[in-house]
């Protein structure tokens, strides 16, 4: 290839572009059985699976539910006695690792609303 000075230049240089983490955290759900919205799941890609944690806190940081499975969601219920809990505004962590070779840890809080 030339310039327009007529100078050559054959330096090639292949550029790899890996996949990027990300992460997306629903703000509401609405679980009545009505078949649409009745699951609370954070989703992400290149989440590393061993890191993972989410847990939900009712309005006095009483823990109400949480899993470690990946694609495991909430379905409203009080992980202990299975009741429904009221509509509201709940609080969630989420602890993840990527998959990049550097294994970098992420933390996410915040609230969700529960609708019925």
């Amino acid at each position: 290839m030339k310039s327009d000075k007529s100078c050559e230049d054959d330096t090639v240089r292949q550029i790899k572009v890996g996949p990027e983490y990300s992460f997306v955290v629903p703000n509401s759900f609405t679980p009545n059985g009505h078949g649409v919205n009745d699951i609370w799941l954070p989703q992400g890609q290149w989440v590393e699976g061993d890191q993972y944690e989410l847990s939900v806190f009712d309005r006095w940081g009483k823990r109400v539910w949480t899993t470690d499975v990946i694609g495991k969601g909430w379905d409203g219920r009080n992980m202990k006695t299975g009741e429904l809990l009221m509509q509201g505004t709940y609080t969630y962590q989420v602890i993840t690792g990527d998959l990049k070779s550097k294994k970098d840890r992420h933390e996410y809080v915040g609230t969700l609303s529960l609708l019925r």
